[in-house]
């Protein structure tokens, strides 16, 4: 995803199917979309925090210098709260919280009148495998 000088996000893709797919590859393709839409007029591009994509951003870096790289600020806030559930104190909160929200999904009574408080405008979440 890019964002261009005008805040209007752009989206490229490419099938990376049946590829090894390494910082050069993934450079590559970042840098191929870049020159599609112009160097200048792309600001930023946002990508997950993994190893390879941070070298990624290196790679698009040195060519121009101008763009930001972004880690995705929600892939950072699951793995801050993956290692915060560690903690045993807050782990056992976690899990308290999972038991809550099960009991609600599962009895009925609790569910309909939660769901009449939220006016249908809300749900019940667990925690899920990222």
């Amino acid at each position: 995803m890019f964002m261009n000088r005008y805040g209007e996000m752009l989206h490229a893709h490419a099938n990376g199917s049946n590829m090894t797919k390494d910082a050069k590859w993934v450079s590559g393709h970042i840098l191929k979309a870049i020159k599609e839409v112009d160097p200048k007029n792309v600001l930023q591009f946002i990508a997950d925090n993994a190893s390879i994509n941070i070298l990624t951003g290196k790679f698009v870096r040195s060519e121009y210098p101008h763009i930001v790289f972004g880690g995705c600020v929600a892939h950072g806030i699951d793995l801050l709260f993956e290692d915060m559930r560690k903690l045993a104190w807050i782990g056992a909160i976690f899990d308290k919280c999972n038991d809550i929200v099960s009991f609600i999904k599962n009895c009925h009574q609790p569910h309909t009148m939660l769901m009449d408080f939220f006016s249908n405008v809300a749900t019940l979440l667990k925690l899920g495998v990222t």
